[in-house]
């Protein structure tokens, strides 16, 4: 582990409490590289959880050649070096190097709780560009659960669909694509939303604010650095699966793995008969495979 942070002589007075205060640092996630991705959808869940209320906000920086992250905390003095003290006693971190820290006046991430980018190259580099680079110009893909406000599984269906129609409608216009998974058993929603980092904004806060959803939670919000990592391209519209798994963590990722090692690019750069493009009923199935499906509807046939 590094050196703990020498606190400087303002945190304890007002002004100190008060201040903007950014904070870097690297470590090495230690863990098996087979539970990494496991891992890192647990720290984003949590973070977004609490990083909101404590006013903290940042991104975290991973290069899966090497396990190795560069987070950047911003937010209030004292709450960011409690934060990064508790990161520091973390086993899931090893080689925890502090970076840098000061006092700043704006925030360099004032639109994530806390959001993943996964890279190979120089993260300072990444973190100058995002300083140079406005929100709404990023690509993000964002997840989140809810639960709908159903007295039954068909009433439920019934909103899916109505969802998944709307969806279908308005999403390829936005350049917004994306996977909506259903549990019967208990009336979850899990979906995942990828496109425009504004776009995906708006969608989500119009999510929040519709009455067939409650306990509506963000788990997970990464930065895309090119349309190559997308998952889903907008031409799909919406996607859809029902499970009954309790724990969707790492969805994206495991849709990924059901790949089998072709690039999302080349599968989904491709219309169907062109060249081993999948058609949406051989995506569907890929789906339902990777997350333990168990239904689906014709009406989420990829938009074209």
């Amino acid at each position: 582990m590094g050196k703990r942070v020498q606190r400087p002589s303002q945190a304890g007075s007002p002004a100190g409490r008060l201040s903007l205060f950014q904070l870097k640092y690297s470590s090495v996630i230690n863990v098996d590289r087979d539970r990494v991705e496991h891992i890192l959808a647990e720290i984003l869940a949590v973070s977004l959880k609490n990083n909101p209320k404590s006013g903290v906000t940042g991104m975290l920086y991973y290069s899966p050649n090497t396990a190795g992250v560069v987070q950047v905390l911003e937010g209030p003095q004292d709450t960011v070096l409690a934060l990064f003290e508790k990161i520091q006693a973390d086993p899931r971190h090893s080689e925890c190097k502090l970076m840098d820290t000061g006092i700043v006046e704006a925030r360099l991430f004032p639109d994530f709780g806390m959001a993943l980018a996964r890279t190979s190259d120089d993260a300072g580099v990444l973190i100058e560009e995002a300083m140079a680079t406005g929100f709404s110009e990023h690509l993000v893909r964002l997840i989140y659960t809810s639960r709908l406000r159903a007295d039954t599984v068909d009433q439920a269906r019934d909103m899916v669909r109505s969802i998944l129609q709307t969806a279908v409608r308005n999403n390829t216009a936005r350049q917004i694509g994306g996977l909506l998974c259903f549990n019967p058993s208990t009336m979850q929603v899990q979906q995942l939303l990828e496109g425009p980092a504004g776009a995906v904004q708006e969608l989500f806060t119009t999510i929040m604010a519709d009455a067939r959803h409650t306990d509506c939670t963000l788990i997970s919000q990464e930065l895309l650095l090119s349309k190559e990592e997308y998952v889903f391209g907008s031409s799909w519209g919406m996607m859809q699966s029902e499970t009954t798994e309790m724990q969707l963590l790492n969805l994206d990722g495991r849709v990924k793995h059901a790949f089998h090692g072709r690039t999302v690019a080349a599968v989904m750069g491709r219309r169907d008969g062109e060249g081993g493009a999948l058609s949406p009923a051989e995506m569907q199935k890929l789906i339902d495979g990777a997350v333990g499906g168990i239904y689906s509807t014709p009406t989420m046939d990829r938009v074209m």
